[in-house]
């Protein structure tokens, strides 16, 4: 089964947010665009990142207009492109087919402590490393899609979005920050 490895970034992507953009063209350049949620109080040296600004209230405006919400548009650049795909949601409750891709590496298990206990470990592993443990962007080992092409030096990405997901076959990647999301969102 096509097991999903997360991405090392300090985001995750907003779940609730329907904002997943592919934009791709015939030069071979192709990005994914969506709404990325910082953790707040996250240092701005996590994982090499020094670019990153999070803000300590998520609803604050910095002095000089510039808008402190953890909220951001963010973009991740695909370099050496194979092939992309855009695809729906498989169903109202989950974006991805859980019969082809194997979430177990990305998805902590908890016995019995229930959501609460789920979170709370969710955040802390974000606190002490910086990275966030599931932040809705993965490598997929053993890419079914990969091995039809049969293209080595290839990795097959996936990124998910609230209700429709992208997988792309490149050699690399890399994100930026985009924008600031409006205040008034």
């Amino acid at each position: 089964m096509q097991r999903l490895r997360p991405l090392a970034v300090s985001w995750l992507i907003s779940p609730s947010t329907p904002f997943l953009r592919l934009l791709a063209s015939e030069s071979g350049e192709i990005s994914v665009s969506f709404v990325a949620n910082f953790r707040v109080g996250t240092a701005r040296k996590a994982a090499g990142f020094t670019h990153i600004k999070v803000a300590q209230d998520p609803y604050s405006v910095i002095e000089s207009g510039e808008a402190a919400a953890t909220n951001r548009i963010v973009a991740i650049h695909f370099e050496g492109l194979l092939a992309a795909r855009f695809a729906w949601s498989h169903s109202d409750h989950e974006v991805l087919n859980p019969d082809e891709f194997d979430s177990s590496a990305i998805n902590p298990q908890f016995i019995g402590g229930g959501i609460d206990a789920y979170l709370k470990e969710f955040d802390s592993l974000w606190a002490a490393t910086g990275l966030c443990p599931n932040p809705g962007a993965y490598v997929v080992e053993a890419s079914k899609w990969r091995a039809e092409l049969n293209q080595e030096g290839y990795e097959h990405f996936v990124v998910t979005g609230h209700d429709a997901y992208v997988e792309v076959l490149a050699r690399s990647w890399k994100w930026q920050e985009l924008k600031p999301l409006p205040e008034h969102w």
